[in-house]
């Protein structure tokens, strides 16, 4: 697959895990929070794959994943998942009732099975949970013969765009909680691990069909 060459969007990172492929030029991540329950071992190398079976979009809360991968599935003729929804319609249980009731170890194991579960398929564009990609067994998964971007944002951004949402829909890691605080939190702890992505596409100056149509191109170009 040939790499894109965008200068404005797929800038080589000048620090973080080693890319096969470029991405846009971003600050350097912030260091993970030690001890935390969300690091894992090295984050797995992205290898460009030689064609695409699937679009994966990474990233926290927030950053628009599904309403880009529903813009993008429309644009393509290609499936629209997100994964969060297809647990919640095989468990008949939001995520928020999985963490209360089954506790978030048992989510983590119905999200590794949902990526072995989409990566068996093709022709789709995936949003992920936030969290999904920081497994070391889910990343390596999702690498794998996939095009895989993180929607970055700033937690200030996030936070703006998640302040109704989550009273409407609560989310088990946000829950009652200073939005932008916990937000950078999560963003230390797995910005390493969303980096491995074959590409990285800023968001907060951009609208949604606007970020759809950065990932298109690059999709073009791959």
């Amino acid at each position: 697959m040939s790499t894109p060459t965008s200068p404005s969007d797929t800038s080589p990172t000048s620090s973080g895990p080693s890319h096969s492929g470029p991405t846009e030029g971003l600050a350097a991540p912030a260091r993970p929070v030690t001890g935390s329950s969300e690091r894992s071992a090295v984050p797995a190398r992205a290898v460009r794959p030689s064609s695409i079976a699937n679009v994966v979009l990474v990233g926290l809360s927030g950053s628009g994943k599904s309403t880009v991968a529903r813009l993008l599935a429309r644009r393509l003729g290609w499936t629209y998942i997100d994964t969060d929804r297809q647990i919640q319609a095989q468990t008949g249980l939001t995520v928020q009732q999985i963490f209360a009731e089954r506790g978030e170890t048992e989510f983590r194991a119905l999200e590794a099975a949902m990526v072995r579960e989409v990566c068996a398929r093709a022709r789709q564009i995936i949003a992920t949970g936030g969290g999904m990609f920081v497994d070391e067994g889910n990343r390596a998964g999702l690498l794998d013969g996939n095009l895989v971007i993180y929607l970055e944002s700033s937690p200030e951004v996030l936070a703006r765009r998640l302040a109704e949402s989550v009273r409407r829909e609560p989310r088990p890691l946000l829950a009652d909680t200073d939005l932008v605080a916990r937000l950078a939190e999560l963003r230390g702890q797995r910005e390493h691990f969303y980096r491995c992505a074959h590409h990285v596409v800023r968001t907060d100056r951009r609208t949604p069909r606007e970020v759809a149509d950065v990932v298109a191109d690059l999709i073009r170009k791959a």
